[in-house]
């Protein structure tokens, strides 16, 4: 803030100071950008806008910082220049995410390719224009700032535009793709009411009752929002008697949770019981304990409180 003020007093040091305080502000997010390309096995839809969105608040950000400042007259043309790199650069980065967003949702994407050599472009231009500005202010006839003025590169000149494009336009559309618009639920927990307990033999064991309450913590770890769905407990005594409950799923957002529970299941102590909990599933096969999970316990039996007539008497 201090140094803002003096640049807006005319001081060409500080002015040079604050532009490459601002600049390593973009600099330091430019790795996470790159990954995206480099790395797109990791690249899904929540990363992506994450990533984005981050960058481009930044660009924001530095743009009304510099705007508010007055540059010195030997470098005048400074904002208009850098003002210029990051319109460029926040076209890019918006055109990249749109394009890629489309090839993954779109049955047919039809140039959407273009559009990615569109967005690389934009990024090129973007880090030309960023560079004419720092050759500006270094030519100025102004002291210099305390440190170097970080090179900003979007988009290296190594990269090949359109096989670059081709690459990450093919990952989008893939079959499975981690940016394709999905729900992924799974059930993140179950406990009881009364909770059960894990006795010294290892084994699930719930305090002397007659009924419990089955609660199941069910997540959405996709990137939309689900349908509404249905989970189901079924609870089995070793004597054969079963009680099986459909659980309404609400939809669930993005990254959220929810907990269901049923009424109270009637239980009889000493018995033995298997719990089943599951979400529907196409394959009838399917193992993962994220779709469907079981348990094994029993309820522990009343513990005696009377005592015999030997342990009472007493001597006549």
């Amino acid at each position: 803030m201090v140094s803002r003020l003096l640049s807006d007093d005319g001081s060409p040091a500080l002015y040079a100071e604050e532009v490459r305080a601002q600049a390593a502000a973009i600099d330091q997010l430019v790795p996470s950008f790159q990954a995206l390309i480099l790395q797109l096995r990791d690249t899904d839809r929540i990363l992506l806008d994450d990533t984005v969105d981050e960058v481009v608040a930044t660009i924001d950000g530095v743009r009304v910082t510099i705007a508010e400042m007055t540059p010195p007259e030997e470098a005048a043309d400074v904002p208009v220049v850098f003002e210029l790199a990051t319109d460029a650069w926040v076209r890019g980065l918006e055109g990249f995410r749109t394009a890629l967003l489309k090839a993954a949702d779109d049955p047919a994407p039809l140039g959407v390719e273009s559009e990615v050599i569109d967005a690389f472009v934009e990024l090129r231009v973007g880090d030309v224009l960023y560079g004419q500005m720092v050759d500006r202010l270094a030519a100025a006839d102004i002291p210099p700032p305390v440190g170097p003025i970080p090179s900003i590169t979007f988009f290296p000149r190594t990269f090949p535009i359109a096989g670059t494009a081709a690459t990450v336009v093919a990952f989008a559309a893939a079959d499975g793709s981690p940016l394709e618009l999905r729900a992924v639920l799974g059930i993140e927990q179950v406990t009881t009411d009364p909770a059960w307990i894990v006795d010294v033999t290892d084994a699930l064991v719930i305090e002397n009752t007659t009924s419990i309450i089955v609660k199941v913590v069910v997540s959405n770890t996709g990137n939309t929002d689900s349908a509404a769905a249905t989970v189901g407990v079924e609870l089995a005594s070793n004597d054969g008697v079963v009680q099986g409950r459909v659980l309404d799923l609400p939809v669930l957002t993005p990254q959220s949770t929810t907990t269901l529970a049923t009424d109270p299941l009637e239980v009889t102590p000493g018995a033995l019981y298997q719990l089943l909990v599951g979400l529907p599933v196409a394959n009838i096969d399917q193992t993962d304990p994220a779709l469907g999970r079981s348990f094994e316990f029993r309820i522990n039996e009343q513990v005696s409180t009377t005592t015999s007539e030997s342990e009472t008497a007493t001597d006549g």
